[in-house]
Order: C-alpha cells, then sequence, then structure tokens
C-alpha cells in the first residue's frame, strides 16, 4: 500500500469514527479510531527516521559549505560575511565540537574588531625589538590564537629565518597556513617540522593527513600519515578517529569500529566518540552494542547535543522494534 492511499485510510476511518462518535456508538467508533491511529503510527515509524536522515545530511551540507566560504571570508578581512556565514552553522550545526569551533572562530571576528589589549602590548614589544625570537614568538602566537592568521604567518615566516633549527616554529606555521588553506606551504612547512626533529612527531603526521583531506581529498595519503602518527604514539586519539571516518568512507564497519573502540578507551569522557560508535553497530545490526553506546554518551553528558542525539536514536530503535514486534517478526 503506497502512502497516499495508507493516508486515505486513516481519513476514511477517522470520518467513520468521527460519524459513530457523533451517533453515540462509542465503542464502534472507539475501534475505528484506533485503527487509523495505528496506520498513522505506523506510516510514521517507517518514514521518520529516513526523512531525519535526510534532513541531517543537508543542514551538515549546508554547514559544510558555509563553513568554507566564512573561512574564505574571514582570510580575507570580510568579517562581515564571515559572521553571517558562520551564524548559520551555528544555528543548524547538531554537533557539539562543531558548535565549539564555530564559537571560536566567531571569537575571533570580535577579537580581530577589537584587538586584545595584550596583544597590543605584544605588538610593541617587537616594535621595540624586531629582532627578538622571543617577542616574535609571543606575538605570532597571539595572533594565531586571535584569528589573525595572516599577520601570523607573516611573524613565523620572520622568525623562521632567526631561528632556522626549531621545529616548533615550523609546525605552528603549518598550523596557521592549514587554518588558510595554504595547503601546499602547510605541507612543506610540516615536513620541515619533522627534518628538524619536531618533539611530537605524531601530532605532525596527524596534521599532514588533515593537509591530505582539504581541497582534493586524497584519502589514501591521509589514511598512511594518519597510520604513521599511531605507530609513533599509539594513544593519539585524533588519528584514530580520523581513520575510523576513513575506514567508513571505505565501507569498512570493522575497522572503523575497531578504531573507535581505541579512542573510547582512551578518551572516555567525549561523548560523539560513544554516538559514533553506537551508529556504527546500529548499521552492522548489533542493536544491544548500539544501545550500550548511545547509553553511554547519555551518561558522559546528559545535557549535550551529543546526548540529545542519542536519545533520539534509542527511541527510535525502540519504535522499530515495537514495530517489528506487532508485524511478527520477531
Amino acid at each position: 500500500m503506497s502512502w497516499l492511499d495508507k493516508l486515505s485510510e486513516v481519513d476514511k476511518k477517522r470520518l467513520q469514527g468521527e460519524d459513530l462518535l457523533a451517533a453515540g456508538a462509542f465503542e464502534q467508533a472507539k475501534t475505528l479510531l484506533e485503527q487509523a491511529n495505528e496506520i498513522l503510527e505506523s506510516f510514521y515509524q517507517a518514514h521518520h527516521q529516513v526523512l531525519q536522515r535526510d534532513l541531517e545530511t543537508a543542514c551538515a551540507k549546508i554547514v559544510e559549505k558555509n563553513m568554507q566560504l566564512g573561512d574564505a571570508h574571514l582570510a580575507e578581512g570580510n568579517l562581515e560575511m564571515a559572521r553571517e556565514c558562520y551564524q548559520i552553522c551555528l544555528d543548524l550545526t547538531r554537533s557539539p565540537r562543531e558548535r565549539d569551533e564555530i564559537l571560536i572562530k566567531l571569537g575571533q571576528i570580535d577579537q580581530k574588531e577589537v584587538p586584545s589589549e595584550n596583544l597590543e602590548k605584544l605588538g610593541q614589544k617587537v616594535a621595540d625589538n624586531p629582532v627578538s625570537p622571543e617577542a616574535l614568538y609571543d606575538f605570532a602566537t597571539e595572533l594565531a590564537m586571535e584569528g589573525y592568521l595572516n599577520e601570523a604567518i607573516r611573524y613565523l615566516e620572520k622568525l623562521a629565518t632567526l631561528v632556522p633549527d626549531d621545529g616548533d616554529v615550523y609546525y605552528r606555521l603549518g598550523n596557521a597556513l592549514l587554518d588558510t588553506k595554504r595547503l601546499d606551504e602547510a605541507r612543506a612547512a610540516y615536513e620541515k617540522a619533522l627534518d628538524l626533529k619536531y618533539e611530537d612527531q605524531a601530532e605532525i603526521f596527524y596534521r599532514l593527513g588533515c593537509v591530505e583531506l582539504e581541497g582534493p581529498a586524497n584519502y589514501l595519503e591521509a589514511k598512511k600519515h594518519f597510520k604513521k602518527g599511531l605507530e609513533i604514539r599509539s594513544d593519539h586519539v585524533e588519528c584514530l578517529k580520523r581513520l575510523a571516518r576513513l575506514y567508513v568512507l571505505e565501507d569498512d564497519l570493522h575497522g572503523a569500529v575497531e578504531h573507535l573502540e581505541a579512542a573510547a578507551k582512551i578518551d572516555v569522557e567525549d561523548p560523539s566518540v560513544f554516538v559514533a560508535l553506537g551508529d556504527l553497530y546500529a548499521r552492522m545490526g548489533r542493536l544491544e552494542k548500539a544501545r550500550e553506546n548511545w547509553s553511554r554518551a547519555i551518561e558522559i553528558a546528559p545535557d549535550s547535543e551529543d546526548a540529545e542525539d542519542a536519545q533520539e536514536k534509542l527511541d527510535a530503535a525502540q519504535l522499530e522494534e515495537e514495530a517489528r514486534r506487532e508485524r511478527g517478526e520477531e
């Protein structure tokens, strides 16, 4: 029966029920209205999850597009347009981590409009000591933190000429270049940091993997970098998460679960990991494990958006289970 036929049947039974109700035939009215309600609930359960998933996908794509536009406007110094794009993202995103990222970007815009007192003091130190590595480092770091990325890059490049053997300078330069989507330059800066034996080499490989996922994504190279990062430091949570996402794209759900389970053992307070694990187990048909992970996300952060997402999925799974039971499938 098509959805139009189902709705027509609902409407027919509802009208018949209302006529019987008006005529005082309450028992018969109750039976017909219950039947109409059951058909409507069955229709809702069957289509709600699909529609909800499609809606979430549409919102995620809008957020992704506007994040890219906002970043481009911010890099160009068009603060008004950047703020508008980020606000659209803030209104639509369901990810707490993404929300935090957007709030940081909006904060950077506020700081660009009114530079902090600390930034002015550090800038004055550079003016007083233009070849002081310490003054340049502190000023460039603060510039990056406050969102003045192009200015931070300029001072970090100057600093690199003064201390060419400092891997930390190239690491921070790579970060600023990556944030402004200057990917080839970011890659070169990170590779220079590796050559200079930067102390956290796993982090460098993680960042190189992120470079490969920007622009025309090179998933194979990104995967190699994340794996290399884990070879160096097996507890690098972000490498584990990124690899899990890549395995999902390859439809390797077992590989994704393996890496997310490892991440969950390290970062036990991140509800988003448990929501993602629940989603994977649900796709694999392991509903008890899915419920267990969604419940864990709620337990960790009951007031978070991740918890709200997990609760919706638990409720939907319960409704689906009840529907299958009514259809005699269990």
